[in-house]
């Protein structure tokens, strides 16, 4: 009888980790598929090792839809049930948070995700898989210095690390090899050596289209493959290649990779005069730009909130856990201790805070706008007239110093019409001469505002929140607190006890705010 509830226990071991695997290779042809089997599978499942593996699996592949914000909300939920992942699973848990954090251009964020993968890929046992990670993590770091373009050794480390994904003794290379040709695809197109960048998104697209069908790297291949075309002035086949990256990209329900293929086809089609087909997929790319900027900034009020939540209840369990500490020491030592570990923390606290204000305080209304952006790549040749270009970006220049930004009824459509020009010249220009969305750019006008009222006006350090937001312009008192935190990086009301601090104290009294 033991025998056979041992034989059913193994049986229903083997089937979840089968159904594991099946769903990770379904989440790259068909993710709301792959989807519905994650979730049956953490609703069965019985043990916290069950649900924090079910949990990065669905966050996996939400990943692969680029639907940021519920990646994160998965992903985060591991929390609480990391302690029984293995080292391979926390590895790859802080990876998929790091590429997240990358693509949100959340750079900080983004270190400090990959340098926990480091510390989890450093404790794996199994040395293949210690390799496959390190490898895995060494091509991440290759993509962010290739787009920096800090480095003149990248053509060292790619064949370095071609033979390295070529020593693994693992039979699945294929993940380490479809990062490699992308990033060395990318690489040589940027060089001008489009038939060689060819050539490696040709590798890509046959080894995507191996089992398990790989939608998202296939698609990606074909926008690359199509852009090089599109600069040789082969338009119908560049066309081609993307309205089948376009089909592909639908079939993931994947919102970046549509608005990319429908960018592109756009460019071809303008150049070949073709009125349709431009106005057609024109109208598509507005409306996935639109959907883009506000899951965009959504993911990133999102992860900002995570990551906040997780840092206080690991601050909670670290205190508490110094507290059962300090119950077991005695008499004068207790009493040491504890006027020493108040003293310290009360006086980092202090140096901290008063950092904070220093920091921001510095900031100018330039580089209010660029914060928590990063440089993007190099931008694609812009269709916009240089006169018109430069007419709108006198007309933003002109916004910028008066209070428009604060009305509630502000949007991209409502702007544009206010230039008279269209929302995609309005929309391009905002992101090529700021960095960021249009979301992005009105709310940091808006911060910026109500910085400089609370530092000019002294009443304004007493109003509620509430009265601040709507001034700015906000919706809500919440919309208005996570925004203000996600630029600063200090919620509203430290910022002003801070500033009351500093008032009182007039300890930081020459530092002055530059225009």
């Amino acid at each position: 009888m033991a025998f056979i509830s041992m034989s059913l226990i193994a049986q229903q071991a083997s089937n979840q980790k089968l159904a594991v695997v099946d769903t990770e290779n379904l989440s790259l042809s068909n993710p709301n598929e792959a989807l519905k089997i994650g979730f049956l599978l953490l609703k069965s499942s019985d043990s916290d090792q069950e649900k924090a593996k079910n949990n990065l699996l669905i966050g996996k592949v939400y990943f692969i839809k680029s639907d940021y914000t519920n990646a994160l909300e998965y992903l985060f939920k591991i929390k609480h049930t990391q302690d029984v992942l293995s080292f391979e699973n926390n590895c790859e848990l802080n990876l998929i948070k790091a590429l997240i954090m990358r693509d949100l251009f959340l750079d900080k964020e983004f270190k400090s995700f990959l340098d926990l993968s480091k510390i989890y890929q450093a404790k794996i046992v199994d040395t293949y898989k210690k390799n496959y990670y390190k490898t895995y993590i060494e091509l991440i770091e290759l993509e962010v210095l290739l787009k920096s373009k800090i480095s003149n050794k990248t053509d060292e480390l790619l064949l370095r690390l071609y033979k390295q994904i070529n020593a693994l003794q693992i039979t699945d290379k294929t993940i380490l090899l479809k990062r490699y040709w992308q990033i060395k695809a990318k690489q040589t197109s940027v060089d001008n050596s489009l038939e060689e960048s060819n050539t490696y998104y040709q590798k890509l697209i046959e080894l995507s289209s191996q089992k398990p069908l790989d939608y998202f790297s296939h698609s990606l291949a074909l926008i690359g493959y199509a852009d090089n075309l599109f600069r040789e002035e082969k338009y119908g086949l560049a066309i081609d290649m993307l309205k089948k990256s376009l089909s592909l990209s639908e079939k993931l329900d994947n919102q970046y990779l549509q608005q990319v293929s429908s960018k592109n086809l756009v460019m071809n089609y303008l150049v070949l005069n073709d009125k349709a087909n431009y106005v057609y997929y024109n109208n598509l790319y507005l409306s996935k730009l639109t959907q883009i900027e506000n899951t965009e900034q959504e993911a990133v009020n999102t992860a900002f909130n995570l990551i906040s939540q997780e840092k206080e209840e690991l601050s909670a369990q670290r205190n508490k856990s110094n507290i059962n500490k300090l119950v077991v020491t005695i008499g004068i030592s207790i009493v040491l201790l504890i006027v020493v570990f108040f003293y310290f923390n009360k006086t980092i606290a202090e140096k901290k805070r008063v950092t904070e204000l220093l920091n921001y305080l510095e900031v100018t209304r330039n580089n209010m706008v660029n914060r928590y952006t990063e440089k993007k790549e190099a931008q694609k040749k812009s269709l916009i007239p240089t006169e018109t270009e430069q007419i709108i970006l006198n007309k933003l220049k002109k916004f910028e110093q008066t209070k428009k930004f604060t009305n509630k009824e502000m949007s991209l459509a409502n702007l544009a019409s206010q230039f008279d020009t269209n929302t995609k010249y309005l929309s391009e220009i905002i992101n090529k001469h700021y960095n960021v969305n249009f979301n992005t750019y009105i709310n940091k006008l808006r911060v910026n505002y109500i910085v400089e009222k609370l530092k000019t006006d002294a009443n304004y350090m007493n109003y509620k929140i509430s009265y601040l937001a709507e001034d700015a312009g906000f919706s809500s008192h919440s919309s208005f607190a996570t925004v203000f935190k996600s630029i600063t990086g200090i919620a509203p009301v430290t910022f002003i006890d801070l500033l009351k601090e500093d008032t009182a104290t007039n300890t930081i009294k020459n530092i002055k705010y530059e225009e």
